[in-house]
């Protein structure tokens, strides 16, 4: 056979209701029955119209008709070739075609283990970062970058996203699933202006990349101070607590450096602990970084070379003296059997 046809977009949360009605029925009972594209019932409708948003798409479904006399015979499961009723029935000339195309953009995360929902990345290094969706639309799909307040500046199919030379500033990376030509460009605000000629549906929820380059400001102690003194006997000085004024949404690691300029410390926490150190003269640097940092202990100190991306060194450095005895070590003295 072959009768009408009609496209719904499924998942856009939009209602998908199709009503339909029996012409030339000649009287007696009707039912109309929901199918697959081979005629197998997925469900029997008591009414003459059915809602599809929400519905898993991806095939051609079919709504047909049947008049009936006796007791109706069908369950979910039959075909609509095999008899329909005790008595006599006749199944509609035509049906109904229904091309169901199911929008879902789903949630977008940046592969890994674990996933991930946020990258921060340095415009002049490496700047390209993957990502991907969990959706089950049956529909293309594409990507929309845009600003904090959803405004498009960039619209790709591809999963890499290349952001050197961008302007600093936090993007967000949407997911868009859609149907028909596409309308989204650059300009347009996501959420609110059309996105697709048919329908659309943006992903739950967005990437924030922020792009900043690394900027280690001043270091000082907690105390504003860039020359100190400390001991490294067990009592003594203990640990030290440092500002900066550098990048807050980089990350930011304190680098102790003899004499020598081989590197004693590497600390995260933005706090150094003096104590078991040689007695002698430090200088401590602010490092801020995107990256992996790959500075080490045992490392010859070299300002170029201290994460796998970008880096930025103090400007300024404090500078410490460590004592074994007197100066703040006070009266303690290191206990030995």
């Amino acid at each position: 056979g072959g009768g009408d046809e009609v496209v719904v977009c499924s998942g856009d949360g939009q209602p998908d209701i199709i009503a339909f009605e029996a012409a030339g029925n000649s009287g007696g009972n009707y039912r109309f029955m929901l199918t697959d594209s081979f005629g197998n019932i997925l469900s029997l409708l008591n009414d003459d119209n059915i809602d599809l948003d929400g519905t898993l798409g991806g095939d051609e479904w079919r709504i047909y008709g049947a008049s009936y006399t006796g007791d109706f015979l069908v369950f979910l499961g039959d075909n609509v070739n095999m008899p329909l009723a005790s008595d006599c029935y006749d199944l509609s000339d035509n049906y109904i075609a229904i091309d169901l195309q199911r929008v879902d953009g789903g949630v977008v995360y940046i592969p890994g283990n674990p996933v991930s929902y946020d990258a921060v990345l340095c415009p002049d290094g490496n700047a390209v970062i993957e990502v991907d969706s969990s959706n089950l639309g049956t529909v293309d799909y594409t990507f929309v970058v845009t600003d904090e307040e959803n405004v498009i500046v960039d619209v790709q199919s591809n999963d890499v996203f290349d952001f050197a030379g961008v302007p600093e500033g936090v993007y967000r990376i949407h997911g868009l699933s859609f149907a028909g030509d596409l309308l989204a460009s650059v300009g347009d605000t996501a959420g609110v202006d059309p996105l697709a000629e048919n329908c659309e549906s943006l992903s739950q929820n967005f990437i924030t990349v922020t792009l900043q380059s690394p900027d280690a400001g001043q270091l000082t102690t907690a105390e504003g101070e860039s020359e100190i003194e400390a001991c490294a006997l067990p009592g003594g000085t203990g640990t030290v607590e440092f500002v900066h004024t550098g990048t807050q949404a980089l990350p930011y690691a304190l680098v102790v450096v003899d004499e020598a300029g081989m590197v004693t410390q590497v600390s995260m926490n933005q706090e150094i602990d003096f104590e078991g150190n040689e007695a002698g003269d430090y200088t401590i640097y602010g490092v801020s970084y995107t990256g992996m940092l790959t500075v080490m202990v045992g490392d010859q100190f070299d300002a170029g070379a201290l994460s796998d991306d970008c880096s930025d060194v103090s400007i300024s450095v404090v500078s410490v003296t460590v004592f074994e005895q007197g100066g703040p070590c006070g009266g303690l003295v290191l206990y030995t059997e």
